[in-house]
């Protein structure tokens, strides 16, 4: 508005109004301000609250005001700032803004792993944690179910809830042998033998946990079988073969018997032949003894 000053008067008291060409511009009401860009929600990108100034006491607001948050918070009563109208009055802006920022991705720790061989599934794990404050989805698993021999193994990735990750350490051991190793058997023999008898089965495995040893037989009495197997062999993860029945033992450790015949009480003035007649009840006899005489030698 304009304004005059008033009226002047001099001594004789002659008076002028002054010339109403003054302007006057008063504002002793503060603006007002409304706080916005805050969110219930996590994210992991950078936030600006804004504080939106309006002014009712004429002088009108300088500017709206701004409040940068750029690293991790989780806050629900953040204020943009102050804002001032043009006559310097000022109001804080209200402090009711929640900012919710993460940016720093979770931590994982990883298990289930295991140096000893085994011939069953194996799941290892990755265990989240996040302190940052939007929390983890989750943990991770990842589960192995052939044969595997690594020290390597890593149970994946895990997440926070704004969509920060991580990979977990990639130091389990997974030693994973479904295949049963296999047998060679040897040792036995077609033909007979007067001495023990020990049958072998060697072991080879391919499943990758190795062979516990190879297994043996040992035959020590009269025997004369067929199709006979050393036993068993196993791999370090459990798995079994039994070696095949294809082996032959014959063990003759009994002497034959003997009859002896052809003597007489009679005296004669020929040949005499004496017969020694062999029996045997496993491997045989080989020969019938003879011995031929004439009656004038000493028997």
């Amino acid at each position: 508005t304009t304004a005059s000053p008033g009226t002047v008067k001099d001594n004789a008291g002659n008076e002028t109004k002054c010339s109403s060409n003054q302007t006057v511009k008063i504002d002793k009401n503060p603006p007002t301000c409304k706080s916005s860009g805050g969110s219930t929600s996590w994210t992991k990108k950078s936030i600006t609250l804004i504080g939106t100034c309006s002014d009712t006491g004429g002088s009108g607001c300088r500017a709206n005001i701004k409040k940068y948050f750029s690293s991790d918070i989780n806050t629900t009563n953040q204020s943009p700032g102050t804002v001032s109208d043009n006559a310097g009055n000022t109001t804080s802006c209200p402090a009711d803004q929640t900012v919710k920022i993460d940016k720093t991705a979770p931590k994982c720790t990883s298990s289930g792993g295991s140096s000893s061989w085994t011939n069953k599934d194996k799941t290892i794990t990755g265990t989240c944690s996040d302190g940052s404050g939007s929390g983890c989805t989750g943990n991770v698993t990842k589960t192995y179910t052939t044969n595997t021999n690594t020290t390597t193994a890593s149970p994946g990735t895990v997440k926070d809830n704004v969509g920060n990750t991580t990979t977990c350490p990639a130091n389990q051991t997974v030693k994973i042998d479904k295949t049963a190793p296999k047998c060679t058997s040897s040792g036995g023999s077609t033909s007979w033998k007067k001495a023990n008898v020990t049958l072998k089965g060697t072991c080879s495995d391919t499943g990758g946990s190795g062979c516990t040893g190879n297994v043996t037989k040992d035959y020590t009495d009269d025997t004369n079988v067929a199709n006979q197997s050393p036993g068993t062999v196993k791999d370090n993860a459990g798995n079994t073969a039994t070696c095949p029945a294809n082996q032959t033992v014959k063990i003759d450790k009994t002497a034959p018997t003997c009859t002896s015949s052809g003597g007489s009480n009679n005296w004669t003035n020929g040949i005499v032949t004496l017969v020694g007649t062999c029996s045997d009840n496993l491997s045989g006899c080989t020969t019938c003894l003879l011995y031929t005489s004439d009656a004038a030698d000493e028997l």
